[in-house]
């Protein structure tokens, strides 16, 4: 079903496996049925995905807790906005490199 992205084969897995024998697939089952919008936009849109967020919220923990007790919000602003700058100010380059070649 999540090879071929079938939203019946989905409906008729959760309900042919809701009351196995198994307990982990019947939990498993359910599981699907309480979120099964999510799962099913899921199926929908393959091509979506929440990375980039994660990302950028990993980024903003990991500086946090390398400010506890010794940095102010003046160093945790540069360590937050420093990258994106010389990320841009690389582009800019190239950019650059290629309209005069």
């Amino acid at each position: 079903m999540f090879i071929f992205l079938d939203e019946q084969k989905l409906c008729s897995f959760i309900e042919e496996y809701k009351k196995d024998k198994n307990e982990e697939i019947a939990l498993f089952a359910s599981g699907l049925k309480k979120d099964l919008t999510a799962v099913k936009n899921s199926l929908l849109y393959p091509h979506i995905s929440n990375g980039p967020i994660e990302g950028t919220n990993n980024k903003i923990k990991m500086v946090r807790r390398r400010g506890y007790g010794r940095a102010g919000p003046e160093l945790l602003n540069a360590l937050m906005v420093l990258p994106w700058y010389y990320k841009d100010l690389d582009a800019i380059k190239r950019k650059q490199e290629l309209s005069v070649a």
